[in-house]
């Protein structure tokens, strides 16, 4: 016997189904090492397919804070472009204006004024009849 066997027998452990039994551990053994290697195999997948997520979800945030970089940029010049129109519409004649502006207008009536060009040449016709007479 050896003192493995004699060590077992002390401690109360059955001995007589030893090589039944370490075929069965063995067995066993071999079981939980390929469960094992499978949950191994498991977990590089989804470290894998979190880390390609991972990079898929950045490159996604990247893209919206473009975008929203843009939309803001966009927004200052709409919000320029409001206040330059602001600015223009404080600038413009309002409606009594107007109304003052064609008062003085019609009271005024430029189409009947003559040009220099006319003028002179009224002046000559007037001088050449009276000269005539």
């Amino acid at each position: 016997m050896s003192l493995r066997t004699r060590e077992f027998i002390k401690r109360g452990i059955k001995v007589a189904n030893a090589p039944e039994d370490s075929l069965r551990l063995t067995s066993r053994l071999r079981t939980l090492e390929s469960r094992h290697n499978d949950l191994r195999n498991r977990v590089n997948f989804v470290e894998t397919n979190s880390n390609e997520s991972k990079k898929s979800i950045n490159e996604d945030i990247k893209e919206v804070k473009n975008e929203i970089r843009k939309i803001e940029n966009l927004l200052e010049e709409l919000q320029h472009a409001v206040e330059v129109l602001r600015n223009e519409v404080t600038l413009r004649a309002n409606k009594e204006d107007v109304d003052v502006i064609r008062k003085y207008f019609e009271y005024i009536n430029p189409v009947k004024f003559a040009t220099h060009e006319q003028v002179a040449q009224i002046v000559e016709e007037a001088l050449e009849k009276h000269h005539k007479k």
